[in-house]
């Protein structure tokens, strides 16, 4: 996983020996995605939508609208394109 700090390639083994932080820089790492159960979040996901939900980089919005913006991320990240539409039943008018 690259460091949001520096951009250094961190592998797992030297996360686990560092106690989740950087080698080069020593920048803590918020999200480790081997203990994750089914989502996968790493630091460049999560600072890339922090990015991209922010105006002009002001970096102001809800926490409702920021879980709003992580849901669909991973939402298009696990689906195909228009998957979406054979989830939802087909209702019959009589």
């Amino acid at each position: 996983m690259k460091c949001i700090n520096c951009g250094t390639d961190n592998k797992l083994k030297d996360r686990t020996a560092n106690q989740g932080r950087c080698l080069k820089c020593n920048h803590p790492f918020a999200f480790e995605p081997t203990n994750m159960s089914n989502i996968k979040i790493t630091d460049p996901f999560f600072a890339k939508a922090i990015a991209d939900i922010s105006a002009n980089n002001t970096l102001f919005f809800t926490p409702k609208q920021l879980l709003y913006f992580l849901d669909n991320r991973l939402r298009s990240k696990s689906f195909p394109k228009f998957s979406w539409l054979f989830l939802y039943p087909t209702f019959r008018t009589s």
